[in-house]
């Protein structure tokens, strides 16, 4: 018999079901496919939750690893822009010694050199007023004698003291002024040494030694040392010729220097025999400085052209005669 409503009342529908239907089967039946069903769907949650819980643990894993790559990628790119910026720095500072090194030696080699010498020992001279005073006594005792106011060996005393004197100033004066021109020797033969060209070559020779002479009329050349006057001679020598050799060079870059030069000089020989090269404003003495077209071509006669750069060259290649023009032409 089925249930009433109150009977029903705090029973579950399972348990209504089968009280009132015991023996129906399908009624069972259907109730064990919906738990199949539920168990299935709840299966397929789980399932699909935990395919959402892995693919979320694998998003977190993967925004970690690419995190820590990242960081590690920055890391690195730091370190090599610190090792950049450590290297630039290096190689700035480096610069700047170098370039500040280069200046100070440049500035030591414009600047004339300190005093390298001392003077050579010198020998005492007599005190000009004492010398003075012994050839007055002297001046007067030899009246005195004349007159035979005192004996001769009396006079012969002063006499001897004066001439002592006078003797002892000499000496004195005779070797230092040979000390001091050997000493004056000795520094030209040093420099020469140190600077050949500037005693081989006449026409460089005769520049530098009119250079130190016209120095040595200054107010400044007359306290240089012998080392300092010789020196600011060769400087002024060579920026008035503008000597062009550069003793520092390596052997490859002189080479190509002098082919520049080579090439430089020929295009201002041709540019000088093109169109019988006006002279009209040379003044005689110009040519007359230079050797004569008839004279026989010397190794060392145009050795001064060969020292000279840029308009000064032109200027001077400009003076020679045609035939002058040819020789050094055929020299070159």
């Amino acid at each position: 018999m089925p249930l009433t409503d109150e009977e029903k009342e705090g029973l579950s529908p399972e348990e209504v079901a089968a009280i009132d239907g015991g023996d129906d089967d399908d009624t069972i039946e259907e109730t064990d496919a919906e738990a199949a069903e539920r168990e299935a769907k709840e299966a397929a949650d789980a399932e699909k939750q935990a395919a959402e819980d892995k693919a979320a643990a694998q998003k977190i894993a993967d925004e970690k690893a690419a995190t820590e790559k990242a960081e590690a990628d920055k890391a690195a790119t730091d370190d090599k822009a610190a090792e950049a910026k450590a290297k630039e720095d290096a190689d700035a500072k480096a610069l700047a010694e170098k370039e500040a090194a280069d200046a100070a030696a440049a500035k030591e080699a414009d600047e004339v050199p300190a005093p390298q010498q001392t003077q050579p020992p010198q020998l005492p001279s007599v005190d000009p007023e004492k010398l003075e005073a012994a050839k007055t006594k002297f001046d007067e005792a030899k009246t005195q004698f004349d007159d035979g106011e005192i004996d001769y060996q009396a006079f012969d005393e002063i006499k001897t003291e004066y001439n002592r004197l006078r003797w002892k100033d000499e000496d004195a004066k005779e070797y230092n002024q040979n000390a001091r021109h050997f000493q004056w020797q000795g520094s030209q033969d040093k420099f020469f040494e140190d600077n050949p060209r500037f005693l081989s070559n006449q026409t460089l020779n005769a520049a530098y030694v009119a250079t130190v002479n016209r120095i040595l009329k200054t107010e400044d050349g007359a306290t240089m040392t012998d080392d300092q006057l010789l020196a600011a001679a060769k400087k002024q020598v060579e920026s008035d010729l503008v000597l062009t050799a550069d003793p520092t060079a390596t052997e490859a870059e002189e080479v190509k220097r002098q082919a520049a030069e080579k090439a430089r000089k020929a295009k201002a020989i041709a540019a000088a025999k093109s169109g019988n090269a006006d002279r009209s404003t040379i003044e005689d003495g110009d040519i007359a400085k230079l050797p004569s077209a008839e004279e026989e071509s010397d190794p060392s006669e145009f050795d001064y052209l060969d020292r000279l750069d840029g308009e000064k060259f032109q200027e001077a290649i400009e003076k020679l005669t045609p035939a002058q023009l040819e020789r050094y032409e055929s020299a070159a």
